[in-house]
């Protein structure tokens, strides 16, 4: 959970900053890395919440 967590703090931060202050978040197009880090923040917090510790 703590990794999907992360996952989605980056992509807030990669939405806000601009792009000469994204340094090694900005590999592609802001779109592209809000919409990977967060499908990926999700998929890690619900296997979080669903799968049994």
């Amino acid at each position: 959970m703590i990794a999907g967590v992360a996952f989605l703090a980056a992509a807030g931060v990669r939405m806000a900053l601009p792009r000469q202050l994204a340094g090694l978040l900005a590999s592609r197009k802001r779109t592209t890395d809000v919409a990977t880090l967060v499908a990926f923040g999700a998929i890690l917090l619900l296997l979080g919440i669903v799968l049994p510790g």
